[in-house]
């Protein structure tokens, strides 16, 4: 597999570093605004992101990833490029544990330590981050982030460009609305609405207007 990697930023470094230990894939391409034309420097590919569609046509078994951490950034790039879902791969650490009966979607990353259990189904675009669980019979639609050592336990159903923040946890059979923020730490009981931030313990609901979970993303 020759993986391009859309985002070239903290993130990515460690996506970069899960694939160079997956021999033989290898990285074929970094696509960032930052980079302002498309060259290649040895056999790899540097530039914008608009360059993607080139990239493609000329990276033997090329596939996409979207290494950006933030939900919205991932979505609106996915957006942007309009390109099919066959463009986009998963990337699985070596050291993260997914059940053969598990679903992982196109362009889903699976960090380090994380397991995924049977039954589990993870929509596309998605993080699970290192060392979080996704317990068996979840379902996580498109743009979720379990961030770092999460618990999902069973039959949780997360929506639509959820961020579950670090240590958090989920008991059983909760629905986690779209684009919802589920604090670092809290343990949630109860459903948690649509755009809302969920915290604590017990998790309790401190903002459910629209658009308030969009603008917690970068407190936890």
């Amino acid at each position: 597999m020759n993986y391009i990697l859309v985002g070239d930023g903290g993130h990515s470094r460690v996506i970069q570093e899960m694939i160079e230990s997956a021999a033989p894939s290898r990285i074929a391409a970094y696509l960032d605004d930052r980079y302002k034309k498309l060259v290649k420097r040895g056999d790899i590919y540097y530039g914008p992101i608009s360059a993607a569609r080139s990239v493609l046509r000329h990276v033997y078994c090329g596939k996409l990833v979207i290494t950006v951490a933030d939900n919205l950034t991932r979505k609106s790039v996915v957006k942007r490029l309009n390109l099919a879902d066959d463009c986009y791969t998963s990337v699985i650490s070596t050291h993260a544990i997914v059940s053969p009966s598990a679903e992982i979607g196109a362009g889903t990353v699976v960090m380090p330590g994380a397991i995924v259990n049977a039954e589990a189904k993870v929509g596309k675009h998605g993080i699970i981050n290192t060392a979080s669980v996704v317990e068996h019979n979840c379902r996580l639609s498109d743009f979720a982030h379990i961030s770092s050592k999460a618990c999902l336990t069973s039959g949780v159903k997360v929506r639509e460009g959820v961020l579950v923040g670090a240590n958090a946890t989920v008991i059983p059979d909760v629905e986690i609305g779209q684009w919802a923020v589920v604090g670092a730490g809290a343990t949630v009981t109860s459903d948690v609405p649509e755009f809302a931030q969920a915290l604590g313990v017990p998790a309790k609901v401190v903002n459910q207007e629209k658009g308030g979970g969009f603008n917690a993303y970068m407190s936890f």
